[in-house]
């Protein structure tokens, strides 16, 4: 076995015989997590190779096979007859799933019949099989493990877009992603074993547990859209899933939460002092936009002055149509900071990174090709999802481009690269410029940290540019940093959680 750190929880054990084809599991650990003490069902995750990648407490009682002597073999194992898992997987494969009154499985000692239903699953990481199995009890077994299976692979595959939460029967936080620290405001670290009083009140703790959402006569219990109440303040809404762990203790509960439905609420929910940082955010963000386009504006009327020199008259149509565009850009801005005060002027939603970082390179061609300068984009080959606010992201990327133009000489190169990185997604700017001199190395995320370079085209400091780039990428969860030589260039990187 290897200690596996993933994003769900601290610690999870992972099997080193897993073959199913991914570095970083996330159907896994889910898995692994909620249903490890489950002792009435068994519950196992069989890869596209139809080999065993997962198995429960529940599936080691049913069949009496350890998990050491069973993972990473094929699930035909399981059967008396190898044809029977054959015909098992392809009917799954046509069906999208496969249910079994009675089915005979091949125990450690004997064969028994048990229940069954086989559960097709096409993850983002995990291309395979969710098998529940149970005891045949009448004919509600298949039922209930229909129930089961059915509700775990809803949880798996909303995973990628809901904060998920996992607690166990002692009311502790055992499963807790990256969405959910996007919501809450806590990492995976801090929440681990914390109890779910630390972010709901006492009130909803108590529905939680009570008659109110109890499970009676199945496996799994489901609820849409419940309101809770948080403790510091307001409400949000959870789909809640209760898995019944044995007859003679209380259920798993998991809570999961549509992200782009409550994002926008979790950061109405931000004490004063939060939601004074983010109007500060958009009011820097304002006026820094502003003071560049008007800078643009006044570079229009030169050009189109022919103080640079004799233009030709379709050399002026360019120069009025991008004047008009910037006229309206500067329109926009005006208009934005008179809704400045109103917070839902932050907008989450789903990002690729790389047509991000292209779009920002778009958006500076001219301004290096007028510079002599080579801006060259260099993505990842995949796209890399992100959830954040596009504008406020834009602007990021586009003030780091921005200074990096600024700050190298003609003849000089910049590239703008994507990458994927355990778990984040990154944008890299390199420029070969000037450096950022060691001195105020510690002060450039600072407000209005200067900068002065007697070589640059304009060196009137840094502004708050990256102390506002700095804002707005801490309050995506994410981290920026720079690597940095006098005379040698200057690389800026970019990390955000996927």
């Amino acid at each position: 076995m290897k200690r596996y750190q993933s994003r769900f929880s601290p610690c999870i054990d992972i099997p080193m015989n897993d073959t199913s084809g991914t570095t970083t599991n996330h159907a896994l650990v889910i898995i692994s997590s909620l249903c490890r003490n489950i002792d009435d069902y068994g519950i196992s995750l069989i890869n596209a190779q139809g080999n065993i990648a997962s198995w429960n407490k529940g599936a080691e009682n049913l069949l009496g096979f350890g998990k050491r002597a069973i993972l990473g073999k094929p699930m035909a194992s399981l059967f008396p007859d190898s044809n029977q898992a054959s015909l098992a997987l392809i009917e799954a494969d046509l069906k999208d799933h496969k249910d079994s009154g009675e089915q005979t499985f091949k125990t450690a000692k004997r064969s028994r019949s048990l229940a069954m239903s086989l559960e097709k699953l096409r993850l983002k990481d995990f291309d395979g099989y969710l098998l529940v199995i149970c005891a045949r009890n009448k004919t509600l077994s298949t039922n209930k493990a229909r129930s089961l299976a059915s509700s775990l692979a809803s949880l798996l595959k909303a995973q990628e877009y809901q904060a998920i939460i996992g607690v166990n029967n002692l009311g502790e936080i055992m499963l807790w992603n990256d969405l959910a620290s996007s919501v809450f405001g806590y990492d995976s670290g801090t929440a681990f074993k914390q109890p779910l009083k630390m972010i709901f009140s006492d009130q909803c703790i108590r529905d939680l547990y009570n008659g109110k959402y109890k499970i009676i006569d199945s496996p799994v219990e489901t609820h849409k859209r419940i309101p809770l109440k948080r403790r510091n303040g307001g409400s949000i809404e959870a789909d809640l899933l209760k898995i019944q762990t044995n007859k003679r203790s209380p259920a798993v509960t998991i809570l999961s939460i549509d992200i782009i439905e409550n994002l926008t609420a979790a950061f109405n929910l931000r004490t004063d002092k939060e939601l004074m940082d983010m109007k500060e955010i958009l009011s820097l963000f304002t006026h820094d936009l502003k003071n560049q386009l008007l800078g643009f504006k006044q570079l229009f009327n030169y050009l189109n002055e022919e103080k640079a020199g004799h233009l030709n008259p379709k050399q002026h149509r360019v120069i009025e149509a991008i004047r008009s565009s910037n006229n309206h850009l500067l329109s926009m801005i005006e208009k934005l900071e008179l809704i400045k005060d109103q917070r839902d002027a932050v907008v989450y939603e789903k990002l690729d990174m790389k047509e991000l970082a292209k779009e920002c390179v778009e958006g500076f061609q001219h301004t290096a090709l007028l510079q002599d300068i080579h801006l060259e984009l260099k993505p990842s080959s995949q796209s890399i999802t992100i959830t954040g606010d596009r504008v406020a992201l834009k602007q990021v990327l586009n003030n780091i481009i921005h200074n990096a133009l600024k700050y190298t000489p003609s003849g000089g190169k910049i590239e703008v690269g994507t990458r994927d990185d355990d778990g984040c997604a990154v944008a890299v700017v390199k420029d070969t410029g000037y450096g950022i001199p060691k001195d105020i190395q510690n002060e450039i995320f600072k407000k209005n940290a200067a900068f002065s370079n007697a070589h640059a085209a304009s060196s009137n400091g840094l502004g708050i540019g990256l102390y506002l780039s700095k804002k707005i990428v801490n309050s995506h969860k994410g981290s920026i940093s720079f690597d940095s030589q006098e005379n040698d260039g200057t690389s800026f990187f970019v990390r955000l959680p996927k």
